[in-house]
């Protein structure tokens, strides 16, 4: 098991009403990266962890092109489903909790 496998569930446990427990750790990771993006606070050791933890799970999860797409989507609407759910007044609550710690998580990454 890798250290990215200890990652993912603590970086996703926010977002289990948002994003489908079903849905592969990379759309879930997607997801967290759509918070933190859309709350402005990714930084650039941030978004170091991410391409680091993009890049592992796109290979332990042996996806394809069509593989990638299909997780990038369900990303995109678990985000805009949660995005509307919140609202404007809703998103600093959001930033606070889930983009506050998608960043930390992913800063948190072991780097390649």
């Amino acid at each position: 098991m890798s250290a990215l496998a200890a990652v993912v569930p603590a970086l996703v446990a926010g977002s289990a009403d948002a994003a489908d427990r079903q849905s592969s750790a990379y759309a879930q990771a997607l997801y967290a990266m759509s918070v933190a993006e859309q709350c402005g606070m990714v930084t650039p050791r941030a978004a170091a962890g991410f391409a680091a933890v993009e890049r592992r799970l796109i290979a332990e999860e042996g996806l394809d092109q069509d593989g990638v797409t299909g997780a990038r989507s369900a990303a995109g609407i678990a985000f805009a489903s949660e995005y509307q759910n919140r609202g404007l007044g809703g998103a600093r609550g959001w930033c606070r909790t889930e983009g506050a710690e998608a960043v930390r998580r992913f800063e948190a990454v072991p780097l390649d």
